[in-house]
């Protein structure tokens, strides 16, 4: 039973709503002060005594504290399975981007290859290319000459003839 002017301390349970969801919590009310009546009324309608408040108060405090030490843990394995499946993901994924440049850059290899190739080949060829127009040349130049040496010829006979 408190005394006249004594202070009574009221505690209530609540719920407190956060990024993780509800939990619940103990909240101590304002301090008020009562008469010795209204104290014993407020001991009548708590239950048994306070000293079992107390008791069952500092359970529920207990298991409140668990459940967000509980919560703390899984929390951080969350966040560490949530970290290690976002480094996992950078790693494939730069896995994957220098798989795939390493198979253009093949890819680009093998064309510039076969690129090169035929144009060794096409320079072979425009060097055969050359070497018959050279030889075609000759042939025409050597038949040009013996053509003008018979004109030269025919142009002599015909002048002795008119001379």
């Amino acid at each position: 039973m408190a005394a006249r002017g004594q202070v009574i301390e009221e505690t209530t349970m609540t719920t407190r709503t956060t990024r993780r969801g509800s939990i619940p919590t103990t909240r101590r009310g304002s301090q008020s002060q009562s008469s010795p009546r209204q104290a014993s009324d407020a001991q009548e309608a708590d239950g048994p005594s306070s000293s079992t408040l107390d008791v069952d108060t500092q359970e529920v405090a207990a298991m409140v504290e668990g459940y967000i030490k509980g919560d703390s843990r899984t929390l951080g394995a969350k966040r560490e399975a949530i970290t290690k499946s976002y480094q996992n993901r950078i790693k494939q994924a730069r896995n994957d981007i220098n798989d795939l440049f390493s198979e253009h850059e093949r890819r680009a290899a093998r064309t510039r290859k076969a690129q090169l190739e035929r144009l060794l080949e096409l320079i072979r060829e425009k060097g055969d290319i050359e070497k018959k127009i050279a030889s075609s040349i000759r042939t025409l130049e050597a038949a040009y000459f013996c053509r003008v040496q018979e004109f030269q010829a025919v142009v002599r006979d015909r002048a002795k003839d008119l001379g």
